[in-house]
């Protein structure tokens, strides 16, 4: 029998990708590295992209995917620079997810696929 592993997504902008180290290392620590189950992923493009591809390499099922998108829609994020993922057997409590100082935007939390 397996585990459920969790996958949480947080986005940025070329803002954020300047400053990345900074804010991984306050993403990582408000999460507290003892709960990752494997190495976050960061996935980096050197400009704007829509945000859709960002996600690409990630293994979410479609419907997770528009929901990804759809969370950085709705906080007028359509274009980004990076995706952080990070692999956790239990979803990040709420107070986790916006930790003070850092940039990254949180889309949500979903089932490995």
């Amino acid at each position: 029998m397996s585990e459920t592993m969790f996958i949480s997504l947080w986005a940025g902008d070329l803002d954020c990708a300047r400053e990345l180290p900074n804010h991984l290392a306050i993403l990582y620590g408000s999460i507290g590295h003892s709960r990752f189950q494997r190495d976050p992923e960061v996935c980096e493009e050197l400009e704007l992209v829509p945000i859709g591809e960002l996600l690409e390499p990630y293994s979410l099922s479609e419907v997770f995917l528009v929901e990804a998108v759809s969370a950085a829609e709705q906080q007028s994020l359509r274009l980004a620079s990076l995706v952080v993922a990070v692999y956790t057997h239990e979803p990040p409590k709420s107070k986790l997810l916006s930790p003070p100082g850092c940039g990254l935007r949180y889309l949500g939390t979903f089932p490995e696929s």
